[in-house]
């Protein structure tokens, strides 16, 4: 999996102030139906998502198994993950056509973070029938985490996400 550095970068990466969760919980997808709106499915991990349906791509370019689900934004929306309890890390694996930012909140809705990975120009492939479009790993730890949002200008999907 490419990790594509963008040309500008957003960063906060605190790896000694916030100690890693003992138990992360990952959402991989895979226990819900394509076209499904994505909302409470996860509240019993504290979870609560916003603007996500769950799919099966037919784009051979976004690299997923054929018989993955994965989760997109409703159109043109961005993806919210809500949290119940403050996390200390979150993350995804995506892909991404264009340039993809995580952005951070804390309990009373202020950015607290951000991190951009990808291209601003559009991704193309180059008449390879078989090219994937890049797929990225955002990572992001910081104290105090209420929620999370993964927005994008161009048509972008969630693999898996992460939290804890």
């Amino acid at each position: 999996m490419p990790l594509d550095q963008p040309q500008h970068e957003k960063f906060c990466y605190q790896p000694f102030s916030c100690p890693l969760p003992i138990n992360p919980i990952h959402l991989d997808f895979s226990d819900l139906k394509a076209f499904e709106l994505v909302r409470e499915q996860y509240h019993q991990w504290g979870i609560r998502f916003e603007g996500a349906i769950a799919l099966r791509p037919s784009n051979p370019s976004f690299g997923a198994a054929p018989e993955a689900i994965v989760l997109t934004p409703e159109a043109g929306r961005s993806i919210a993950v809500h949290f119940e309890q403050l996390q200390r890390m979150v993350g995804a694996f995506v892909t991404a056509t264009q340039q993809i930012k995580l952005t951070l909140f804390n309990h009373n809705n202020e950015p607290i973070a951000e991190q951009y990975a990808g291209t601003t120009q559009y991704v193309k492939g180059q008449g390879k029938l078989n090219e994937s479009f890049p797929q990225y790993h955002l990572e992001l730890l910081k104290e105090n985490i209420a929620k999370v949002e993964f927005s994008s200008d161009a048509p972008f999907i969630l693999h898996s996400f992460f939290c804890g």
